[in-house]
């Protein structure tokens, strides 16, 4: 696979790394830091598994390399073998290296990181890169000519790419800088010069490197076919058909979703290994059910679950079944619908990310008529209008496709239109009828002294102020440098957080706020102008501070000042309220004496509120309204939507009626609504609700029975009450239920 790659870093960390320049105050090391920590910032950003690194230090006590044999390769330490870039490799990287005063040979950190990476890929296809990090201050001890061409011949063999940068480089010998330099860095850098010219390699100065580093990245994406599939233009039989690839040319790049991290996982891993901080997340569905022992919650299985949609107020739920029979049946593959002029193509049809059509590779028949397809297309400057479907019977996506001529082939770029269904029709006003309004409304501008001609030309004057071109070579926007500023400073951040957990976030990047900000020239071309306009239509500033209100913070703060300064004057004639007009003044309190009539939003509490008031007029009312809301919710009732505000109804009127004694007013009720529920001819629109009796009968609401010479029923009839009637008991409950009809659809005169 092409994609993978192996990189390879080596640090010089001899004595003299660790020098300060007298300009910069910087060591070479400081230098080093810089560049190997931006290198590896960009492989932890990908993050992908193929793409793996090592790193070397040149001048350690120890000799940790596989070719150090005792008198050659000394003081060289492979300090990571090849593997996945990680956050700790970056921290030993900008913390843990020191000077260890020892000697180490450059020539010879080469030839072991070439070993390494020919171990490592052996004739697998990879990207092989090397890079050394000096200041060209330590002397290189092997001057052997031809072993030094042997090895560079080894690394143009492999296919490695060496890269060597150099702290203070002098350059060539027409630099300046090459006349303060030592004659031993002088020799170094003619020594590198010449073998990465052996070995097709270069060198490079650290401002140069930097420079290239500190460029924003985009994405690095893997080039993969979202299409392969036929081309079709026609109908059958007389259809003609080429291979085709379709990739993504332009997508949305998303934010990096960030992972749960508990510390918990830490402190429960095994072994370093393990210690990943990763939590599971179990997803449990469960629905609220009414049973013997109250109200539960059980856990449905996935299984058990169907899609449900939306109608009206209602779920309609969808089978897999159904879900299937909703696919169209369509065959994988693009279809050529029609062709029209180019000049015809409005700007608002293009509504999704773009993608790239292809001729299949090394199908010189398929090449062929693509390619001619495509010229023709632009020769008579048509697009086509071409229906995609990405796998069979997948929704069908109609798109249309530009031709695209490159310099080595031929191509289209394909861009999802709108169905009549995506289309958002908005009418706005004309200017012209801004500043001369048709009807008497007043406009929000001063138009009174402005004619549309004039607007107009003051507006055409800012438009062109605003123009970013500055000459014929050169803009002062260029979109195509335009990046992601969301995700380029949230790596700067976790970057900055990996490496310093306790410190703040760093300040954004001037660089990526003026990505998206106004440029000062074009502002400062533009504000003669835009001033003008304000004054033309007198446009000011409105102050929404409105000093007469106060708000209710304020007004409380002063009558709390006020009843501060009338308890300090001992003049003052401060009337206190007992403790008992102090609780009366309670919001719950007046809300409540203030409730006359029951209201279906919260039926249960404007019940209570009346009965709390114990007054006997309200108190009938109060029973009569709650009684006549209970049928008004089974009217209303969608399905079982009501069910259980209807039984804390039924709850709280039971529990008045036992507490004020109107154990018959409760059971004349209940004996009409179990008519009605179990019952079909005494009321249609309730008995469609029949099932709410079998909850009655799980919940146990019963009739109020006679104890204590209160009101009520006996036992025997609040034994048999919750029975459901057989059909001989419905024949002679029909005939004495139309007596009484009257009274309940009376009750629903007193909900005023």
């Amino acid at each position: 696979m092409a994609n993978k790659e192996v990189t390879i870093y080596i640090i010089d960390i001899n004595s003299s790394m660790w020098v300060k320049d007298e300009t910069t105050k910087l060591t070479g090391y400081d230098y080093a830091k810089k560049i190997v920590s931006e290198l590896l910032h960009i492989k932890l950003i990908n993050g992908r598994k193929t793409d793996k690194v090592g790193l070397i230090l040149i001048g350690t006590k120890e000799s940790d390399n596989s070719l150090a044999d005792g008198e050659s390769y000394l003081n060289i330490s492979v300090k990571y073998p090849i593997l996945q870039a990680s956050l700790d490799m970056l921290n030993t990287v900008m913390n843990e290296i020191h000077d260890e005063h020892s000697y180490g040979d450059l020539l010879d950190s080469i030839v072991i990181a070439s070993d390494m990476i020919n171990s490592f890929c052996r004739n697998l296809k990879y990207k092989k890169t090397i890079y050394l990090i000096t200041d060209g201050n330590s002397k290189i001890l092997n001057d052997d000519e031809e072993q030094n061409a042997s090895i560079a011949g080894f690394i143009v063999e492999k296919d490695i790419h060496l890269n060597i940068i150099v702290t203070n480089y002098g350059g060539d010998e027409e630099s300046i800088k090459v006349e303060n330099m030592t004659p031993l860095k002088k020799s170094n850098e003619q020594f590198f010069r010449e073998f990465t010219q052996k070995a097709n390699g270069e060198v490079w100065s650290v401002n140069e490197a930097l420079e290239i580093l500190n460029e924003y990245r985009t994405k690095d994406v893997r080039a993969t076919t979202l299409l392969r599939g036929p081309l079709v233009i026609g109908t059958p039989p007389n259809s003609l058909e080429m291979t085709c690839w379709v990739y993504t040319k332009t997508k949305e790049l998303t934010l990096p979703s960030a992972k749960k991290y508990s510390a918990v996982s830490e402190a429960a891993a095994g072994n370093e290994e393990e210690k990943t901080f990763a939590v599971d997340m179990e997803r449990v569905y469960s629905i609220k059910m009414n049973t013997k022992e109250g109200e539960k919650e059980i856990e449905i299985s996935p299984d058990n679950l169907v899609k449900g949609y939306r109608y009206g107020k209602s779920i309609v739920p969808f089978s897999s079944i159904d879900e299937e029979q909703l696919a169209l049946q369509n065959e994988k593959g693009l279809t050529v619908l029609y062709f029209f002029p180019k000049e015809k193509l409005r700007r608002e049809w293009l509504m999704s990310n773009v993608l790239k059509i292809v001729s299949e590779p090394m199908n010189k028949s398929s090449e062929e008529c693509f390619s001619a397809l495509v010229q023709s297309m632009a020769i008579n400057n048509l697009v086509a209008v071409i229906k995609l479907v990405r796998i069979k019977n997948a929704q069908p996506r109609i798109g249309v496709a530009i031709p695209i001529i490159k310099a080595n082939y031929d191509c289209m770029y394909w861009c999802q239109i709108p169905y009549s269904d995506d289309y958002r029709s908005y009418t706005f006003p004309s200017f012209r009828n801004i500043l001369n309004p048709a009807s008497e409304k007043k406009s929000k501008l001063d138009t009174k002294n402005v004619s549309s001609e004039e607007a107009s030309k003051k507006f055409e004057e800012l438009i062109n102020s605003m123009d970013l071109t500055a000459d014929e070579d050169n803009e002062l926007f260029v979109p195509k440098t335009i990046y992601n500023v969301a995700y380029q400073y949230l790596y700067q951040c976790i970057r900055h957080k990996a490496i310093n957990p306790n410190d703040p976030l760093p300040e954004k990047d001037d660089r990526l706020l003026s990505m998206t900000t106004p440029n000062p020239e074009i502002m400062e071309k533009s504000r003669g102008i835009s001033q003008e306009i304000k004054e033309m239509f007198n446009v000011k500033k409105v102050d929404l501070k409105n000093n007469d209100k106060k708000g209710f913070g304020e007004v409380v703060d002063n009558e709390i000042k006020n009843l501060i300064n009338d308890i300090k004057n001992p003049e003052s004639n401060v009337k206190f309220k007992t403790e008992e007009e102090i609780k009366n003044m309670r919001m719950e309190n007046i809300i409540e004496t203030n409730v006359k009539t029951i209201g279906s939003m919260n039926p249960v509490e404007d019940f209570k509120a009346m009965v709390k008031q114990q007054d006997a007029a309200l108190l009938d009312k109060a029973f009569n309204q709650m009684k006549a809301m209970i049928f008004n919710l089974f009217y209303n009732a969608l399905s079982n939507q009501s069910y259980e505000k209807i039984l804390n109804c039924i709850t709280v009127l039971r529990e008045t009626c036992v507490k004020e004694d109107e154990g018959n007013l409760f059971n004349e009720f209940m004996q009409d609504l179990k008519k009605k529920l179990t019952i079909p001819d005494v009321d249609e629109k309730i008995y469609i609700h029949r099932n709410f009796w079998k909850i009655m009968i799980d919940q146990k609401i019963n009739l109020i029975k006679s104890e204590g010479g209160k009101e009520g029923v006996t036992d025997e009839e609040y034994d048999q009450f919750l029975e459901i009637p057989t059909e001989t008991v419905e024949n002679s409950i029909k005939e004495t239920s139309v007596e009484n009809t009257g009274d309940i659809d009376d009750l629903f005169d007193m909900l005023e």
